[in-house]
């Protein structure tokens, strides 16, 4: 079951910790893999980060860094008391990481699409 664990954190600091994953998670994957500045190393950069998320704050949150991590213990266990503020709280910081890649990051690397192409940067 995904939980914070309040004896180490409070419940607003496993929710930063779980805006902060998603995010670091997400800037991963936007600049190693769609970008390709990883190269063939894109796999390993995005399960390296998922493998420092777990061992930095898994103890805190469990890592939850995953709506389906998140939804799949609380499917198989009944309870889904804590489902809607960790997914909100993943939601979030996903978001933050896309609109910082795509305002920050993309144009510093000329990412984005010139002219009058229909199709967004990604």
């Amino acid at each position: 079951m995904t939980t914070v664990n309040t004896d180490l954190t409070s419940m607003a600091g496993g929710l930063i910790l779980e805006v902060v994953g998603p995010f670091f998670l997400m800037m991963i994957v936007l600049n190693s893999a769609l970008r390709g500045s990883a190269g063939k190393f894109a796999p390993s950069a995005i399960s390296m980060t998922v493998a420092f998320c777990i061992m930095s704050f898994g103890p805190v949150t469990d890592a939850a860094i995953n709506p389906a991590r998140t939804l799949g213990p609380a499917i198989g266990t009944g309870d889904y008391s804590q489902v809607l503020p960790y997914i909100i709280a993943q939601f979030v910081g996903a978001a933050v990481a896309a609109t910082a890649y795509r305002f920050i990051f993309a144009q510093k690397f000329g990412d984005e699409m010139q002219g009058n192409a229909e199709e967004p940067a990604f």
